[in-house]
């Protein structure tokens, strides 16, 4: 399970962790992860469920195959 991008501007939606649209560039982004199968906003949860949200860890495949574990503050990126 991975946070995604939502580009509340254009709409593209980015399979990475990003604070910026790659496809308009603008920094009027929400993220969006898998809760019961179904993609959910992070800014719609509850305040007590955000908090819990930044605390989840997530499991990352990088380009030599490695499945590090990191926490959620770990994988953003600009």
């Amino acid at each position: 399970n991975i946070r995604i991008t939502l580009c509340n501007d254009c709409g593209h939606i980015d399979k990475r962790t990003r604070y910026r649209c790659n496809n308009c560039s603008s920094k009027n982004v929400d993220h969006a992860t898998r809760v019961i199968g179904y993609l959910k906003r992070v800014s719609n949860f509850s305040s007590g469920r955000q908090k819990e949200h930044s605390l989840r860890h997530y499991h990352i495949h990088n380009s030599k195959g490695e499945h590090p574990v990191v926490k959620e503050m770990d994988y953003c990126t600009e």
